[in-house]
């Protein structure tokens, strides 16, 4: 003869409270990165901003010569990638635009970028600062980016050449190269 037991799980009133704090801190705009269909980071800018969006797509000017003249060009930084400033429960809205692709995802998650990375990168491509200088740096070693605009932020040195250096920066997973 066996015996069952039963039991009912209940909620109890501090564990909702977690739930719901969790739910709410989820409803706040947070800047997810996503990804576009190669070389249409502007038309996809302009589409989501259409749709109500709030969108941001790094760009800086380049120059580009041909054989015949030259020409200023705006550059997106991040290619194939915009910054998208939305509510968790919305993230499937910007499907409706065609050349949306996926969002990055780190650890499982849809990466976040931190509001202060993407004011610093808006206040470094605003032109304030014409190029960032490196002197006398090994690989390995870290720099604190303040004074290039990357506010309380610090890098790892992957590689010098020349003039140039090749930083990862932990909190975006990229790595930007500077020159002097």
């Amino acid at each position: 003869m066996s015996i069952k037991f039963e039991q009912k799980i209940t909620t109890s009133m501090p564990e909702a409270k977690v739930g719901h704090k969790r739910r709410r801190i989820q409803q706040a705009k947070q800047w997810f990165v996503l990804y576009c269909k190669p070389n249409t980071e502007k038309s996809t800018t302009q589409k989501l901003k259409e749709k109500g969006f709030d969108v941001y797509c790094p760009t800086q000017t380049q120059v580009r010569q041909w054989s015949d003249r030259k020409k200023k060009i705006e550059k997106p930084v991040l290619p194939s990638m915009l910054l998208v400033h939305i509510q968790d429960k919305d993230r499937p809205q910007v499907f409706t635009i065609l050349t949306v692709q996926r969002y990055l995802f780190f650890a499982k998650q849809p990466a976040v970028v931190r509001e202060e990375e993407v004011l610093a990168m808006k206040e470094y491509l605003s032109g304030e600062y014409d190029k960032l200088e490196v002197e006398r740096i090994e690989v390995g070693s870290k720099l604190n980016l303040d004074e290039f605009g990357f506010k309380d932020q610090q890098g790892i040195v992957k590689k010098v050449s020349n003039n140039q250096c090749w930083i990862h920066l932990e909190s975006l997973g990229y790595v930007i190269k500077v020159s002097r």
